[in-house]
């Protein structure tokens, strides 16, 4: 099933500089410029990754700089399931990318950005993830006000 990351900081629209973008990506290994995008591939381990330089406007992805040569976002395509061994790589390669630029990482359908490396790693993985917590709240309330109410339940029925 195919990834999508976006890497952007959500808070401005700003960008970073197209030229110093492409430098970054460009002296990473294996990097192989195509345009604006950079593909990174391992043909031993069935990895093939496309990172794109864009600009991100409300949830479309524009690739290229803007008139200015900035660019506020970076989209990360993975088109296949990474092998298990290489996913904690790329969701560090992902986080590395995103801290050098002080960006965030969010999975292109959420709105929410992905905490850390270990949560990338499961959401890449397939694994359940918790929900966040501005999301969860009332759903803690919630399992707090049934756990209540299961224990009240239990404790009225020995009595």
């Amino acid at each position: 099933m195919p990834i999508e990351l976006i890497l952007h900081k959500a808070t401005t629209s700003e960008g970073q500089s197209y030229q110093d973008l492409k430098a970054y990506l460009s002296g990473l290994p294996n990097a192989v410029p195509e345009g604006d995008d950079f593909v990174f591939c391992d043909e031993e381990q069935g990895l093939y990754v496309v990172v794109q330089i864009g600009n991100l406007d409300g949830e479309s992805f524009h690739p290229g700089p803007n008139p200015y040569q900035q660019c506020n976002a970076i989209l990360i395509r993975i088109p296949n399931d990474p092998p298990n061994s290489l996913i904690e790589p790329l969701a560090e390669f992902a986080f590395n990318i995103a801290r050098r630029f002080g960006w965030a990482v969010y999975e292109r359908s959420h709105q929410t950005p992905i905490a850390d490396e270990q949560s990338l790693a499961k959401r890449l993985s397939g694994l359940p993830v918790p929900l966040p917590v501005a999301s969860s709240g009332c759903m803690g309330i919630f399992v707090l006000l049934l756990a209540l109410l299961l224990l009240n339940n239990l404790m009225l029925s020995y009595h």
